[in-house]
């Protein structure tokens, strides 16, 4: 196929993104999962990671059309099939990251970039500085170290967020593509894992899902962020393509369910139920989006009862669990009421990202070290400053969401909304991957007015 036309066809360049992605993450995720031969997965690893910056170093500096920067980028964290170790090709991802970023620069000389501070700005920049004031006047910890490790992470995060919501050019449509893609993909990942599984069923049915970048919570939590966008697509388009995105949709929402992730689970139906009104409200006198929601919601769950009969003894034990240990919502009360108590000893600042923990969490012979909430960690690691920006980035964030008044924010709302829910029982703003994704979701925010009706 020649380039031109596979530019012209982004859903075929994105299949094809897609793919070599999954080629890329296939064999370091067997190999590490089985472990055999790790010295060749590494070498392919590194070869896989500097192909992609090669890559994205040619799509940020040499095509003005973001699409195909904001795809390398998109689809970059999600490539590793194991956990990143010191010995694990730290300097390959180093060097891939180099490549983005001179392609980054790159652009600055060929394209002409209007510089601007968007509406999110204040938001993000009230966050950084409550990441380096974090540790302020906390006795236990060397503070100078922790802002100079923290002053270049905040300033290219803030410098990254002007340079591409200065410099976006693509619409929400069109990111709503690669999210789609991206969903895809991460199923794709969850099904190699149950197919390499001794019992595929058990695998299913087991909450041990581990791809590599993430386990079953944050695999949970991601597609929790991504699956509003093949419903958007669902809405917007038109024959067969839009039942296409529909299926996707509950594609993505049973591999969620597969986690067996339970914060997951109950976040996807008030995100599934919400996104079925907004349809209904958007084709109220559509009769086809009744035939087709109902028809895809039939199918998916015939699917999963299926999935539950072919081992219903280990089923009955999964639905036995799911209520249990709520009263403590699976320990993490214990966790929260540790975290505030270490807290307390500085309110104002808190404790800083590079606090040692010097305590432990026994919650069910698990070792935890993090609060298992936005809002906790923020407090532990920021203190109140740290609640204050976080509160008022995401009061800022859907208030002009809520403003444009749009069907694509309202998606984003959608999305930004459940997630972040579930975000109170994990860590959201503080796992690179979400981060990653839910910064490109805001620069590509329609923020104009305009009818949400077809």
């Amino acid at each position: 196929m020649k380039l031109k036309k596979l530019k012209s066809n982004r859903a075929m360049l994105l299949l094809v993104v897609t793919l070599a992605m999954f080629v890329f993450w296939l064999l370091p995720f067997l190999y590490h999962r089985y472990n055999i031969n790790l010295g060749f997965a590494n070498v392919y690893e590194i070869l896989s990671l500097l192909i992609v910056g090669i890559v994205g170093l040619i799509a940020f500096g040499f095509f003005e059309d973001l699409f195909y920067g904001y795809t390398i980028l998109i689809f970059l964290p999600f490539m590793f099939g194991h956990q990143l170790t010191v010995n694990a090709v730290p300097w390959a991802l180093i060097t891939c990251i180099c490549l983005l970023i001179a392609g980054i620069i790159t652009r600055l000389f060929r394209f002409k970039i209007k510089w601007r501070i968007g509406p999110f700005f204040s938001g993000i920049l009230f966050i950084i500085i409550a990441l380096l004031l974090g540790g302020l006047l906390n006795n236990k910890m060397n503070y100078f170290k922790q802002f100079i490790t923290m002053l270049p992470i905040g300033i290219a995060i803030i410098t990254t967020f002007v340079y591409f919501d200065s410099a976006n050019n693509i619409s929400f449509k069109e990111l709503a593509k690669i999210l789609t893609f991206l969903g895809l993909f991460i199923t794709l990942q969850c099904a190699i894992y149950f197919l390499s599984s001794p019992d595929i069923v058990t695998a299913m049915l087991s909450k041990k899902l581990s791809v590599g970048w993430g386990i079953h919570n944050n695999v949970a939590m991601i597609l929790l962020l991504i699956i509003p966008a093949p419903f958007y697509l669902f809405l917007n388009s038109k024959s067969y393509k839009s039942f296409l995105y529909l299926v996707l949709t509950y594609i993505m929402a049973i591999s969620l369910v597969l986690t067996y992730s339970r914060g997951g689970i109950i976040c996807l139906v008030i995100e599934l139920i919400l996104l079925f009104i907004f349809g209904i409200y958007k084709y109220r006198k559509n009769k086809s989006y009744y035939l087709k929601q109902i028809s895809v919601i039939i199918c998916s769950t015939l699917f999963l009862t299926m999935i539950f009969l072919m081992r219903i003894d280990l089923t009955k034990q999964l639905f036995a669990q799911f209520s249990t240990h709520l009263e403590s919502l699976n320990g993490r009360i214990q966790i929260y009421s540790e975290f505030f108590e270490h807290a307390k000893e500085n309110m104002v600042f808190g404790h800083g990202m590079l606090y040692p923990l010097n305590f432990h969490i026994n919650v069910e012979a698990n070792m935890y070290q993090w609060g298992h909430g936005t809002l906790v960690h923020t407090l532990f690691t920021m203190g109140i400053l740290g609640i204050f920006a976080m509160l008022f980035h995401l009061g800022q964030k859907y208030f002009h969401l809520i403003r444009a008044k749009n069907s694509a924010c309202i998606i984003l709302i959608i999305a930004f909304a459940c997630s972040g829910l579930y975000g109170l029982f994990d860590l959201s703003y503080y796992f690179i991957n979400y981060m990653i994704l839910m910064l490109v979701m805001m620069v590509v925010a329609p923020l104009k007015k305009e009818t949400i009706y077809a």
